[in-house]
């Protein structure tokens, strides 16, 4: 589906709503946008569940769920919610989402790994590091 592929609340003007930065856009699954705008949603609950609410279909499909780890992994990976009162939001999420996808929760003991080797300020595992797969 078309998609913004960047889509954020400083991407949206207000009063009257314009979508600004359409420079990324280009095809992505289905609920990529939604669920970009309810990522970045997760600091502020209210309006988090009236993202949610708005796109449950999409957000509860199976791109959807799959579109907000991506999300989820840029957000935390480019180190913008560092500090940020979401982060922890955005980290729960993320186990919910897998166990939504019916991931066992042995199955993504490394990322959980990942997160507190990050959040500790180390560098991580991760494909060509020392002790890892990949």
């Amino acid at each position: 589906m078309p998609a913004h592929a960047d889509l954020h609340w400083a991407q949206l003007t207000s009063p009257g709503c314009w979508v600004l930065d359409w420079e990324g856009w280009g095809l992505a699954p289905a609920g990529f946008d939604a669920a970009s705008l309810y990522l970045h949603s997760l600091a502020a609950p209210p309006v988090a569940r009236l993202v949610r609410a708005r796109y449950l279909a999409e957000l509860d499909s199976r791109d959807g769920m799959l579109s907000q780890l991506y999300i989820a992994g840029r957000m935390l990976d480019r180190g913008d919610l560092d500090g940020h009162p979401a982060e922890s939001a955005v980290y729960a999420h993320v186990g919910t989402v897998l166990r939504a996808l019916g991931a066992e929760p042995g199955s993504y003991r490394h990322l959980l790994r990942l997160v507190n080797d990050r959040r500790a300020g180390g560098a991580g595992t991760g494909p060509g590091r020392p002790g890892t797969l990949g």
